[in-house]
């Protein structure tokens, strides 16, 4: 990221918690603000909404199933519930 493509942003924080961000910046080895850059960053990407329509969605789908169909043909698994109930000690 170059210093033409950045732009300013003013958040007013309390004290502990800029304190609190500057020691976890340290121990990571970046700065304060390259360490909120990153919060950021994370946050906006995960709260963004899933930009596909209906038709790629249904594109997706006969994409997953094609690969399904090449690696696995008609095979039929298993259920495996009552595997994963034992390994978790549920009763029966």
């Amino acid at each position: 990221m170059t210093t033409e493509d950045k732009t300013r942003l003013t958040i007013d924080l309390d004290a502990s918690l800029c304190q609190r961000i500057q020691a976890v910046a340290a121990r990571l080895g970046v700065s304060p603000s390259e360490y909120c850059r990153r919060i950021l960053e994370n946050a906006v990407v995960s709260d963004e909404p899933a930009a596909l329509n209906y038709e790629e969605m249904v594109a997706l789908v006969e994409k997953n199933n094609a690969w399904w169909k090449e690696n696995f043909g008609d095979q039929v698994f298993p259920d495996s519930t009552p595997m994963f109930r034992e390994m978790r000690g549920y009763p029966d």
